[in-house]
């Protein structure tokens, strides 16, 4: 993930940082949620208990979502890395040593 930081490109910083902007906030969703189910008691047990699945639902989706944009900048990373590869000799014979191991 630092790697992801420190890259050149500023979309795949801005995606890095997105991403765990995202996953912060599904994990405080998360929590929020949990002890919303904790507190599901009364005569609003029903309302209770579903807006607490929707906010641990939520929490998930948005930690999905933050895996994804770290996905998406390590992609960009990826490319960054085999474009400035390829631009450096000008040979595609002579690039392969310099492009980044998967």
């Amino acid at each position: 993930m630092i790697k992801n930081l420190t890259q050149e490109s500023g979309i795949g910083k801005a995606l890095c940082i997105v991403g765990i902007i995202a996953i912060v906030v599904g994990v405080i969703e998360f929590f929020s949620g949990v002890g919303a189910m904790a507190d599901a008691s009364g005569y609003f047990e029903e309302v209770s208990k579903l807006s607490a699945n929707i906010l641990l639902i939520g929490a998930a989706g948005s930690a999905i979502g933050g895996l994804f944009m770290l996905g998406f900048s390590e992609v960009v990373r990826c490319l960054n890395e085999i474009s400035s590869a390829s631009f450096k000799h000008g040979n595609v014979q002579n690039d392969l040593p310099n492009l980044p191991k998967l």
